[in-house]
């Protein structure tokens, strides 16, 4: 074997050696990239702005969708559909379900003698990247009083999706179910015959995308607290103070 030949292989062997971690690397950066990952569902990547949370990413696919925050996040997945929220950052978890949520709540009550509601469907031009959304308006009906608009808010139909995802989507947005997944909404206050805006959702961004699937895993390190409150503002559960319970203890 020549000098050249051997110089040769003594130059591809260290190039090897040295190229492992390299390559080690790139493997595990494709397996947890959800655009490699074979671990995907195709689904959707909304970037939205939430009154509530700030600048959110939900992200839309047939097993559940995921609404990410700074520090909560909210879940909805197959197959019970419950409510999961989530504090990232302080590992906090409160599920409870969907009807539960929703008593808590004044939306979508039923209709009684002096009470109903109606949508209508308006008009729109409005173009989100390639998707057209479809907008509605949402209105209270006291009897024989007055017709109130609770709320504007736009929907898409997400083909082969599961109508009950959708519908636990808007229950959450509180906006009627039955009309798509939502993507915005207005929802006002009357105050002297005046309509002015009490909180929002609105979209800047809907594209397609491969989801990871772990993204609907529900972590198994949390602490469970007794509210979706404490999860948002970060509560920890707290024993109970002895000298706090003798404070209001009575001697008869």
């Amino acid at each position: 074997m020549s000098q050249i030949t051997k110089l040769f292989l003594w130059v591809y062997l260290i190039i090897v050696i040295l190229s492992q971690p390299v390559l080690a690397k790139i493997k595990s950066h494709a397996k947890n990239n959800p655009l490699t990952s074979t671990n995907t569902i195709n689904g959707y990547k909304i970037i939205q702005n939430s009154q509530e949370f700030g600048q959110v990413y939900t992200l839309v696919t047939p097993l559940g969708f995921k609404l990410k925050g700074v520090d909560v996040n909210i879940l909805v997945k197959k197959p019970d559909y419950k409510v999961i929220f989530l504090n990232t950052k302080k590992h906090l978890i409160f599920t409870e379900t969907i009807e539960k949520y929703n008593f808590k709540r004044d939306i979508n009550l039923p209709p009684n003698n002096t009470i109903k509601y109606a949508v209508t469907q308006e008009n729109s031009n409005e173009r989100i990247n390639n998707f057209k959304p479809s907008k509605y308006k949402y209105y209270k009906i006291t009897v024989g009083i007055r017709k109130s608009l609770i709320c504007e808010f736009w929907t898409l139909k997400l083909p082969n999706f599961p109508q009950n995802l959708m519908d636990i989507g808007c229950q959450l947005a509180y906006i009627p179910i039955g009309y798509g997944f939502p993507i915005k909404y207005i929802r006002y206050d009357l105050h002297k015959g005046k309509y002015s805006p009490l909180y929002f959702l609105d979209t800047l961004e809907i594209k397609t995308q491969k989801i990871d699937q772990n993204e609907f895993t529900v972590p198994k390190n949390y602490t469970v607290v007794d509210s979706e409150m404490s999860v948002v503002m970060g509560l920890k559960p707290q024993k109970e103070n002895q000298n706090l319970k003798d404070l209001f203890k009575t001697d008869y």
